[in-house]
């Protein structure tokens, strides 16, 4: 047998081991991430009033009879449609991966000063469900965010920042 005929054989071998391994172990892992969403049990219809804080800008939305009011300087008829829109990116945003439980420093996560903070109230009680979103992760691609009274930080997608990062405008556009 060839010299060059034993190494590429060989190369083959190790990537079919290589193969294997990602097939058994590594696929298996990403079957048991999870498939809950950052907040649960909430549908659209059950929203009557939001809050979204971004730095000193604050925009309040209440429903009434189907349609929305935005309230901040002055009170303006909300556009339906973006504003459901951006609710409806809050609850289908995922659970990438809980980061960490019981966190010591919320700093680590850009959370001690969130970049957002967004909360909702639903026909199902007086009590906001309150999202706050801090830091991006290295790469970009996830937000690190943790629900007010909740002790786990969590990793969401980086989509829900780029949704919710609108000028007060763009709520009461038509």
């Amino acid at each position: 047998m060839s010299p060059d005929l034993r190494r590429n054989l060989s190369l083959i071998l190790i990537f079919c081991i290589i193969c294997g391994y990602y097939f058994i172990f590594e696929r298996s892992v990403k079957k048991t991430e999870t498939d809950e969403k950052l907040i649960n049990n909430v549908e659209l219809k059950d929203i009557h009033k939001f809050k979204f804080k971004k730095g000193n800008t604050i925009i309040v939305g209440e429903r009434a009879n189907g349609e929305w009011q935005i309230f901040g300087p002055e009170k303006k008829k909300g556009n339906k449609e973006n504003i459901e829109d951006l609710l409806k990116s809050l609850l289908f945003a995922f659970l990438i991966e809980k980061i960490r439980e019981n966190p010591r420093e919320l700093s680590e996560f850009g959370l001690d000063k969130p970049q957002m903070e967004i909360s909702i109230w639903t026909n199902k009680g007086n009590i906001p469900i309150t999202v706050l979103i801090g830091d991006a992760n290295p790469v970009g691609t996830c937000v690190y965010a943790i629900i007010k009274g909740s002790n786990s930080v969590a990793r969401t997608g980086s989509l829900l920042h780029f949704d919710w990062n609108k000028s007060p405008e763009w709520f009461v556009r038509k």
